[in-house]
């Protein structure tokens, strides 16, 4: 015997996102990594060592999200807890505002090889 089923009425769906303000949207970039990657015009061949702290609390993993996205482009490698070693000062630039806009502590600093 087949088994009675019972239609459930079509419910709107809301999505949890800012509503549409044109193209403006269509090209926001999806991370503060993208963001401020995108915004830095900044041209320095350089090595540098961003240093950064919490001050006793733990930093948010959205921080080591954003972090890990600039790794994974190729711009800079995560070195020892609390330090990140960034190919140009762009890509010190942008891990120096994601912790800052996490409230942490942060340190830029430029290496010079000395021979």
């Amino acid at each position: 015997m087949p088994r009675a089923t019972r239609e459930r009425p079509q419910q709107a769906i809301r999505l949890n996102r800012p509503p549409f303000f044109g193209d403006r949207m269509a090209h926001t970039p999806r991370s503060l990594a993208d963001r401020y990657l995108n915004e830095l015009d900044v041209q320095d061949g350089g090595t540098y060592i961003v240093m950064y702290t919490a001050h006793g609390k733990k930093p948010p993993k959205e921080f080591y999200r954003n972090l890990d996205r600039i790794v994974a482009y190729g711009l800079a490698e995560r070195h020892a807890h609390g330090s990140v070693i960034c190919r140009g000062r762009r890509a010190a630039e942008a891990v120096r505002r994601i912790a800052e806009h996490y409230s942490l502590t942060v340190r830029v600093f430029k290496v010079v090889e000395v021979t």
